[in-house]
């Protein structure tokens, strides 16, 4: 695939995810669909602009069975709880929140959902999307690390909705998550489940903070 077409297809996929973002967020303000249900269609059509971008460049979306496969399944779950926690300890020193002395405020069946969603549905979705897709043909298209600046940049524009902290901490978790992708060569199941567990931690922190 020429540069060309190769940077069409980026900016595509880019301006699509980001606006489906930003019109999510419109209508978060019109309060016209539940938020949990908003979040799965935003999901939902990230996967599907991420197909029909992987037609339009005559590449496989099998190619991401591999990632979520079973045979190493357990190894890539260890490991991302590996990545989440030496993460927990490094946001603990940097933050300086007392973590330990915080209550979850939700039942356990609401707990047990909100993990399985920020792990299964957000984690892996924007996993495959910003640390899978962008990552890959952004660093094919260039030389350097830019194809790692470029993707977590773009993963902190649509965390923008959260304030500048977050969008500071997603750019710093962004960065790191795609050079242990690049040049680890971690798989997206691992990045997915520690990008998961910290979305988890840091709705615990919110809510605790409000209370």
């Amino acid at each position: 695939m020429s540069n060309k077409k190769r940077w069409i297809i980026i900016l595509i996929y880019a301006v699509s995810i980001i606006g489906i973002f930003f019109l999510g967020q419109r209508i978060i303000l019109d309060k016209t669909i539940p938020m949990d249900r908003l979040r799965i269609y935003q999901y939902m059509c990230y996967f599907a602009i991420l197909w029909i971008t992987h037609i339009f460049s005559r590449e496989s979306i099998k190619q991401y069975r591999a990632e979520f496969s079973i045979k190493n399944f357990i190894k890539n779950i260890i490991i991302g709880i590996l990545i989440f926690v030496i993460l927990f300890f490094v946001f603990i020193f940097v933050s300086g929140f007392s973590v330990f002395s915080m209550k979850i405020h939700m039942g356990i069946p609401q707990f047990l959902y909100m993990l399985f969603f920020q792990i299964c549905i957000v984690g892996a979705t924007e996993e495959i999307s910003f640390r899978g897709f962008l990552l890959r043909e952004i660093s094919a298209a260039t030389t350097g690390n830019l194809g790692i600046f470029l993707s977590s940049a773009l993963f902190a524009v649509v965390h923008i909705k959260f304030g500048l902290p977050t969008v500071i901490l997603s750019t710093i978790f962004g960065f790191i998550l795609a050079a242990l992708r690049r040049d680890v060569r971690i798989s997206l199941t691992s990045l997915a489940i520690a990008h998961g567990l910290l979305n988890a931690l840091l709705i615990i922190i919110s809510e605790n903070v409000m209370r």
